[in-house]
């Protein structure tokens, strides 16, 4: 990967509108068409250089998302990316906390757009395998004992193989709606391969990780109401029995996101721990 010089930007002229535990996200005061996130300073370099290069491959995929101008690099030392901004835009994120009443229409929202994503062919050339990386991650991880990682790994080694689209932070922050255009935002995770890995995010997201709830303007009821929703209208899902059943297959998919958390921030294990060992002794 090309390192080359970042752009340099004066903080100054930068207001901050949201921010969560891997990035921060600024709006410029005078430049309204452009909008900056700053990544938190464990975030390795390679992850930074590689949003603009996924955001440009993304595009050509065919998938609608906000084109990456530049990388930048901040009077604090932080690096960061800048987009042009949306206008009119809302989250489902925001959508679902400022209309709970309307949950259910923007979660079928989120759940058609993610099965459209998941059907569309990705690039193997220029985007990971996810089944490599979480091969990978499972090998190299620290939070689990050898006789868990053999067990996670002949599980996963037989999980049908596809080349269509994953999202790799599927959540409900990660879809907006600006002027009637639905477009996907953070694409450093991006790869190709089975989608029940990225249902596996989503779960982790909605219901696991209940400390990052206001992340996403909702409480933890509110977020496990969202992962309903989403498991009728995308695994279509009728009854209550029906979306448990779902649920409980989905969560082995969730163990690479945790197992990540402990990797980068292994405090998490002490609430991360206990959830890891019980999906993986359930296996």
């Amino acid at each position: 990967m090309d390192f080359y010089e970042p752009k340099k930007i004066n903080l100054d002229d930068w207001e901050m509108f949201g921010g969560g535990h891997t990035a921060e996200s600024f709006y410029h005061k005078e430049d309204k068409s452009i909008m900056m996130k700053l990544y938190a300073p464990f975030i390795p370099k390679e992850v930074i250089y590689w949003e603009k290069e996924c955001a440009d491959a993304v595009l050509k995929c065919g998938v609608v998302t906000t084109p990456v101008r530049d990388v930048v690099i901040a009077d604090d030392g932080r690096l960061g990316v800048t987009f042009e901004r949306l206008q009119n835009k809302k989250s489902i994120s925001r959508l679902v906390a400022d209309d709970t009443e309307n949950l259910d229409e923007y979660i079928r929202i989120l759940a058609e757009e993610t099965k459209l994503l998941h059907a569309r062919p990705c690039d193997r050339e220029i985007f990971p395998s996810k089944a490599q990386l979480v091969k990978a991650l499972v090998e190299e991880s620290a939070a689990i004992t050898p006789e868990q990682k053999k067990k996670m790994l002949e599980f996963f080694a037989q999980v049908p193989e596809t080349g269509t689209c994953i999202q790799g932070d599927l959540h409900i922050g990660n879809l907006l709606i600006a002027d009637g255009k639905r477009v996907w935002i953070d694409l450093a995770d991006w790869a190709w391969g089975n989608p029940l890995y990225d249902i596996g995010v989503m779960y982790t997201m909605m219901v696991l990780d209940t400390e990052s709830a206001d992340d996403f303007h909702c409480d933890s009821k509110t977020l496990l109401k969202v992962w309903r929703a989403f498991v009728r209208y995308y695994a279509g899902c009728e009854t209550e029995e029906e979306i448990d059943a779902y649920t409980k297959s989905i969560e082995i998919f969730a163990v690479p996101r945790l197992l990540h958390f402990a990797k980068v921030a292994p405090k998490s294990l002490e609430i991360f721990g206990p959830v890891i060992n019980r999906i993986i002794d359930e296996l």
